[in-house]
């Protein structure tokens, strides 16, 4: 008798649909796992065995071979562990026939458990779209598969409750997982806008920012509020809808961020690596791939702290996912694509020193110093913010004599209007203004005829490249947002100028 039992595997986040057949045989005694499994799939032999006889002694002795099908498609990870344990439990006879909607997922321990698996919400997701209708998970992961709809969801914690059921003792239905989700519960920040005395400029750069998901450089000297701002980003994001929320959520699912969550997440990501981090940390990587930094702040922001320290060629790697949104990681077998679309937040000291151009103290560096350091920022990755703009440093009597500026809660109603007036105007174009295509350029920025003699003007004084002047249009657009403008005009138009205010070259 050949069993046939299904279940599902992940590559990156894209999921495929898996036959495990049993089958056992005449001749010496032995275990054999074909189809291109991974090493922890080879090993899982000896779990599957020792589980089995712990929870049934009179497993035939005979030869085992399973095939994992499609043959040609790589499997990686222990989740294959219950359904292979099924197929066999299945092909011995010890359990009826597995109904043949019906996939499983779970990892076994030797003395029986079904123990909880990472990407257990991308994997039940993927089931779904590929026609399973009933899912088989541990009790661990049961909250992770009641998050998605349309899909019966039966919870385990040990392969003897399950031989319970498939020999009918016990109704399947009193292992069902519950669809109760819980909400997010609303997120209260211990950080505020109002704690940052003056750089209101900069605070309305960061609106413009969030309101148009532009990326966003700050450069400025020690003491100056720079990462103050950057940090209290979170504080004036707007929630992510429900296809957002379910993207994110299927990325921390894949690294076991999931596993105590009842709910999906609704708050944008903000990540913050250190500039210490390596190349698979911040792109992704490893064995199996697993999602790095950029991936993680898919829809939210990726902050850079002091940027210019970060290796250059960490820096030159934001090149393609800023511009396509996703990150492709290849093997030598196959290659996995995660989703990276991210806004860039960063920020920067103007020199080694700090206090090049500061009204209070000396700079100490070479001009030849300044180029070399700014120069791990190339043109190309400098052409790719949208928003470039210095921070000075304010005095003591300045930072004193000064009121409370805006709060988190004013920055956020501006950027929720902006974006209630963008969907208006393009009639529920879900589209960032920042991710604004060529044609979407031509049928969503309408200028009136003295914002075009201004953009002209200024692109013969700034030489801007072909990038900068359809990020200053973009721009200009989400400021048009932020007053409900529907045409853009010179006003709109010159603060969006205004934003790429860093001279980049110290001679000038």
């Amino acid at each position: 008798m050949i069993s046939k039992v299904k279940s599902v595997t992940l590559n990156g986040l894209d999921t495929y649909l898996v036959d495990i057949e049993v089958s056992f045989t005449t001749g010496y005694p032995g275990f054999t796992i074909v189809g291109l499994p991974d090493a922890v799939i080879q090993e899982s032999r000896e779990r599957i065995k020792t589980a089995l006889k712990h929870v049934y002694s009179e497993i035939p002795i005979k030869k085992i071979t399973v095939n994992l099908a499609p043959a040609d498609l790589r499997k990686e990870g222990s989740y294959l562990d219950l359904p292979v344990a099924v197929g066999i439990l299945e092909a011995a006879g010890i359990i009826g026939k597995i109904p043949e909607n019906m996939a499983f997922i779970g990892e076994l321990g030797l003395d029986g458990q079904i123990r909880g698996v990472s990407g257990a919400i991308s994997l039940a997701l993927g089931a779904k779209n590929l026609g399973i209708e009933s899912l088989v998970l541990s009790e661990e992961n049961a909250h992770e598969g009641a998050i998605v709809p349309e899909i019966k969801t039966y919870s385990f914690s040990n392969l003897n409750q399950l031989i319970e059921v498939f020999t009918g003792n016990l109704a399947l239905d009193n292992f069902l997982a519950k669809k109760t989700i819980e909400e997010e519960i609303e997120t209260s920040f211990d950080i505020d806008y109002s704690d940052v005395k003056g750089q209101e400029r900069a605070k309305r750069a960061i609106v413009i920012s969030a309101a148009g998901g532009h990326n966003i450089l700050l450069m400025g000297p020690p003491g100056s509020g720079k990462s103050m701002l950057m940090k209290r980003f979170p504080t004036i994001l707007p929630d992510l809808d429900d296809e957002e929320s379910i993207i994110v959520t299927q990325i921390y699912s894949l690294i076991g961020e999931m596993k105590n969550r009842k709910s999906l997440i609704r708050k944008r990501p903000f990540r913050s690596p250190h500039h210490s981090i390596s190349p698979a940390g911040l792109v992704g990587g490893g064995s199996p791939p697993r999602p790095g930094e950029m991936s993680l702040a898919h829809r939210g922001v990726l902050f850079l702290d002091e940027i210019l320290e970060f290796r250059k060629d960490l820096i030159e790697s934001l090149r393609q996912p800023l511009e396509d949104g996703k990150i492709t990681i290849s093997r030598a077998s196959s290659s996995i694509t995660f989703p990276a679309q991210f806004l860039l937040a960063a920020c920067s000291n103007p020199c080694r020193c700090g206090y090049f151009k500061d009204r209070f103290n000396p700079c100490t560096c070479a001009i030849s110093d300044i180029k070399k350091y700014r120069s791990k920022l190339s043109g190309p990755i400098r052409d790719r913010f949208d928003i470039m703009l210095e921070v000075p440093r304010l005095s003591n009597e300045e930072l004193l004599e000064m009121k409370t500026g805006k709060t988190s809660e004013e920055m956020k109603n501006e950027v929720l209007k902006a974006k209630k007036f963008k969907l208006y105007r393009t009639k529920g174009n879900p589209k960032n203004n920042s991710e604004l295509s060529p044609k979407e350029i031509k049928k969503y920025i309408i200028l009136d005829d003295k914002a075009k003699r201004l953009l002209a003007t200024a692109i013969d004084n700034h030489h801007f490249s072909a990038r900068a002047y359809d990020k200053i249009l973009k721009l200009s657009r989400t400021i048009a947002d932020l007053n409900e403008e529907e045409i853009v005009n010179s006003q709109h138009l010159a603060e969006a100028i205004s934003l790429r205010n860093i001279k980049w070259d110290p001679y000038e």
